[in-house]
């Protein structure tokens, strides 16, 4: 993780959005992820987030959970 750089498409995320009429944002890798979720609350368009990998799986560490599984 880099704060700069997820600051940074954060920001892009969030201008082309502004400048679009997106109806829907898709996201796939994890940080993506929880950058297009945040941008999509904001804005209220919906959100589909496809997981790649086990950044959660049962028995897996709480902390994964609560960052890449809610809505």
């Amino acid at each position: 993780m880099n704060l700069i750089q997820d600051d940074k498409a954060y920001r892009q995320v969030r201008k082309l959005v502004e400048n679009n009429r997106y109806d829907l944002i898709h996201c796939h890798s994890p940080i993506g992820g929880v950058i297009g979720r945040i941008v999509a609350h904001e804005t209220g368009i919906k959100v589909i987030y496809t997981a790649h990998g086990f950044h959660f799986y049962t028995g897996g560490p709480k902390k994964n959970w609560m960052i890449y599984y809610p809505n």
